[in-house]
């Protein structure tokens, strides 16, 4: 049959450069287990965290509904959703307060020096995004919730190194595209026709498991938008 022009199709189209030989049924299986299942629940993460500021700050929910309202959805080209670029900040933003993978570890092959460190050959080196992120030295008023952060010019002035939610360099996030694209989608087809509303007053605590969790279920009262 004809190769459908979706995630599975352009890996079933995908070969090998040395060889072109396509992937095998196991390769295949192996690949999308990677970008939909291994990646579900730091993406739930982040989103579920998304909600809690955006209800905190109406003025920033209200321009991500304007500009989503404003959104011609095209259902046949996904990708139509990076139009967004306001909601992408916004999630950009959450991810720099509450990174779903807030301890990065790497192990060093050889020695190596950072700064006046030396660091032995097999060693483990921790990198906090979380301690990064919320860095004087790097963001101003840190502890604000502010998507305009991520705009252009704001990105062209600030170290790459600052953002790191989904590590950096040749070992970084394979999926980091395709969670993009897909926390998008979700925001703005649940956005266009609610608004989500956090039920108390006092701020939500988190705590540090496998990913960065609320210390608590987010309670939210979902509210249809006019």
């Amino acid at each position: 049959g004809n190769i459908g022009n979706d995630l599975l199709g352009m890996l079933i189209a995908a070969r090998d450069r040395r060889n072109n030989d396509p992937m095998t049924d196991r390769q295949l299986v192996d690949e999308v287990l990677t970008l939909i299942v291994a990646g579900h629940e730091t993406t739930a993460s982040a989103l579920n965290w998304m909600w809690y500021p955006l209800s905190r700050h109406p003025e920033i929910e209200s321009r991500m509904h304007r500009e989503i309202d404003a959104w011609d959805e095209n259902y046949s080209d996904m990708t139509s959703v990076l139009q967004l670029t306001y909601t992408r900040q916004v999630i950009e933003e959450t991810m720099r307060l509450y990174p779903p993978g807030w301890l990065l570890t790497r192990r060093t092959i050889n020695a190596d020096t950072i700064g006046t460190h030396a660091i032995p050959a097999n060693t483990d080196v921790f990198v906090s995004p979380y301690l990064v992120h919320r860095h004087p030295a790097f963001w101003d008023d840190p502890e604000r919730f502010d998507p305009d952060r991520f705009n252009t010019a704001a990105k062209e002035k600030r170290n790459r190194f600052c953002y790191l939610p989904f590590a950096l360099g040749p070992r970084a996030c394979i999926g980091e595209h395709f969670a993009m694209v897909e926390m998008m989608i979700h925001t703005a087809l649940i956005a266009r026709k609610f608004r989500l509303r956090y039920l108390r007053q006092d701020p939500m605590g988190m705590e540090c498991q496998v990913n960065l969790r609320p210390i608590e279920n987010i309670m939210m009262q979902l509210e249809e938008r006019n």
